[in-house]
């Protein structure tokens, strides 16, 4: 009887830990979340890198993002994308080619943040440690998804989003980190409505 009190105090004293972590976890990112929705928009100065260590590929870029609501505008080099919350534009400079695309969760991996608008519905949320300030969460998702894992970095003092990492099943990795993240610059309305005209000479396909 001794024994097996001791091995449930045992017990106790780790899962208690673990659910104060994770409380602490979903109380960060429903912070991160709120702030987010109650901004109007939002300007991220970001490095992309792609990783696959079995094909060997390491490709690492800088882009800028804007984000309003389920609207966003990426560019990165010199690759423009565009979502009004209805499609997708993919503009592709060395094809002068526009593609146009029904808008999905998997179009998370061009919009990162979007992942936070509903996360709660989608992903199981897992403290992973906190280190140097940062905070690193897990969100696994409870479904299908190319994605088996998403990773956040967030600043333990106010939340701040510092890294967003997804693991495709594939084997590739995504790593958006956070250079500048800017509430104060208002940009115009517009830049998230694609207008042919500002792309002379390309061929719009539409894929939907």
């Amino acid at each position: 009887m001794r024994k097996l009190l001791l091995m449930l105090a045992l017990l106790s004293s780790l899962v208690l830990p673990a659910q104060n972590h994770n409380e602490k976890a979903n109380a960060a990112l429903r912070n991160l979340a709120a702030k987010l929705k109650n901004t109007k928009q939002i300007r991220i100065e970001f490095t992309f890198k792609l990783d696959n260590k079995e094909a060997r590929v390491h490709e690492e870029k800088k882009g800028t993002m804007w984000l309003s609501g389920n609207k966003y505008k990426i560019m990165l080099n010199g690759q423009i994308i565009i979502s009004d919350g209805k499609a997708i534009y993919t503009y592709l400079p060395q094809a002068r080619e526009v593609q146009i695309s029904e808008p999905d969760d998997e179009g998370q991996s061009l919009s990162p943040l979007s992942i936070l608008s509903n996360y709660e519905n989608k992903y199981r949320i897992k403290y992973i440690k906190e280190r140097k300030g940062l905070l690193v969460v897990d969100l696994l998702p409870l479904e299908g998804s190319r994605f088996y894992k998403i990773r956040l970095e967030l600043q333990s003092a106010d939340n701040q989003l510092k890294s967003v990492t997804l693991f495709e099943r594939e084997g590739n990795t995504f790593t958006y980190l956070v250079d500048q993240f800017d509430t104060q610059r208002n940009a115009d309305p517009s830049i998230f409505t694609f207008n042919k005209n500002d792309y002379p000479g390309v061929e719009v396909v539409d894929l939907r």
